[in-house]
């Protein structure tokens, strides 16, 4: 659950991230390591199925064949199934700030 949450929290935190640096003309290491973030899981999200992974991992640890497994901290269900559209949501507004911005001080 510790790692799934982590990973939430990174993927929210990836758009706003994206914007401030873009905003400050910035373009460090991390700048990039949360530009390549989100897709990357998109990516294993859509080779998983379009299921989560940690999500399928949740399921085959606690034995559930179909349905939810609680995997991360202080999410009810019914908000976890929207971390998705609300990460991706913040990701693209941040990519798009980014893109507005002028590069480099």
């Amino acid at each position: 659950m510790a790692v799934h949450t982590l990973i939430v929290l990174l993927v929210f935190a990836a758009g706003p991230f994206i914007a401030w640096q873009a905003i400050r003309g910035e373009r460090s290491i991390l700048f990039w390591a949360a530009v390549a973030f989100p897709p990357l899981l998109c990516t294993g999200r859509l080779l998983n199925g379009e299921e989560c992974i940690l999500q399928s991992w949740a399921r085959g640890l606690r034995e559930i064949e179909t349905g939810w497994a609680r995997d991360i901290y202080l999410l009810p269900e019914s908000w976890a199934l929207n971390v998705v559209l609300v990460g991706g949501i913040l990701y693209v507004s941040g990519v798009i700030i980014a893109l507005t911005q002028r590069s480099g001080k």
